[in-house]
């Protein structure tokens, strides 16, 4: 794990609440037990050392679905598969961009973008003052297709009240141009009218909500795109297009449904092209709010 070694990764993924375990093996001399005891070595024991060091289990059980293993992905890539995507674009395009992570950034971004930890000592009003922003793009959200009890608070933190908190920052420092990340799922029967498919969708149309009156009372110009189902290169999420390919590379076989559901794919390159048209919209619109889908 660069910038920090195990230590550093297993508390970043327990303050997520993703559950770790060290493996016990590797290198046996280093134990207490083995203190005063004969014994014998044979060979180099570098790999042993490498195990006791390095190892460690993240926790797995069938109740386990595939929206969890998404947020496990998503929390140690260190960067969603959008997100990720578009900050490259922006560096490659010589934008400064400013990064708000969670945890050490430290290997996993991009070293050319500067980065903010929204979890450290400094306020979300100082680090948007700090970075001064033309545009705040966000793309971070708690996908949850059906939530536990126990993930309702860190799903409304997430949707709900971070980009709040990022809203009013941007009110404090006079930054106008935000573009939001929405899902088709907030109209799960295809249609113009909101019917969120679940506590995801819903929080996701709370804070639209929410951003009306930012937009009334301050003039932030919003630019929300609605997302449908994005696939592309090196997607490293459990989602139908990788899906098949990996079952199509290994032969195993792969239970499937009669095939009725319809599903809009879009690239993600094309999703970081909306991204990029947004904020030029802005620019062009400011103090204008609206969706696009």
């Amino acid at each position: 794990a660069p910038g920090g070694g195990r230590d550093a990764l297993v508390k970043m993924l327990n303050d997520k609440k993703i559950a770790t375990r060290l493996l016990f093996g590797g290198n046996l001399l280093r134990q207490p037990y083995m203190k005063d005891r004969e014994y014998r070595v044979v060979g180099d024991l570098t790999n042993a050392d490498i195990i006791v060091d390095r190892t460690f289990w993240i926790g797995v059980y069938p109740g386990l679905t595939t929206s969890h293993l998404d947020y496990m992905i998503e929390m140690i890539s260190g960067s969603g598969f959008i997100g990720g995507r578009l900050l490259t674009r922006l560096l490659d395009q010589g934008h400064e961009v400013t990064a708000l992570v969670r945890g050490d950034p430290a290997g996993r971004l991009d070293p050319r973008a500067s980065a903010e930890r929204i979890d450290g000592s400094a306020s979300l009003g100082d680090i948007v003052g700090r970075a001064a922003p033309e545009v705040v793009f966000h793309v971070a959200s708690a996908v949850v297709v059906e939530h536990s009890p126990d993930a309702i608070a860190d799903i409304v933190q997430a949707n709900v009240t971070f980009p709040t908190q990022l809203l009013e920052a941007m009110t404090r420092h006079g930054v106008r141009r935000f573009v939001n990340t929405g899902t088709s799922w907030q109209h799960h029967d295809g249609g113009a009218a909101y019917r969120p498919s679940n506590l995801y969708a819903a929080t996701k149309q709370a804070f639209e909500d929410i951003a009306i009156f930012y937009n009334d009372a301050h003039g932030i110009g919003m630019a929300n795109l609605k997302l449908f189902d994005v696939y592309g290169p090196s997607d490293p999420r459990n989602k139908v297009i990788p899906l098949l390919l990996r079952v199509l590379r290994s032969g195993e076989p792969l239970g499937m449904s009669p095939g009725d559901q319809v599903l809009d794919m879009v690239h993600v390159d094309d999703v970081v092209e909306a991204y990029l048209s947004a904020a030029l919209w802005l620019a062009d619109n400011p103090g204008v709010m609206a969706t696009f889908a």
